[in-house]
């Protein structure tokens, strides 16, 4: 009867690079939910991303003639 070999431990260098490796995975991945939540612009309430609308002109403000374009 054969008998297998005892299983050797993987060296410390291989274990460091891939947790190196899963690591920058993970960062991948959160850069890409960031970007995403970025791009649907949704941030804490009040945010405004750079899709978003310029604010209104108060109220107040007079209207700017059509003729020369100052008020």
């Amino acid at each position: 009867m054969m008998t297998t070999p005892p299983r050797r431990r993987m060296p410390w260098s291989f274990r460091l690079w891939f947790a190196f490796l899963g690591l920058m995975a993970a960062g991948m991945i959160a850069a890409a939910v960031w970007s995403a939540l970025v791009v649907m612009d949704a941030g804490p309430a009040g945010y405004r991303g750079m899709n978003a609308p310029p604010p209104a002109a108060p109220a107040s403000a007079p209207a700017p003639s059509t003729a020369t374009g100052r008020p």
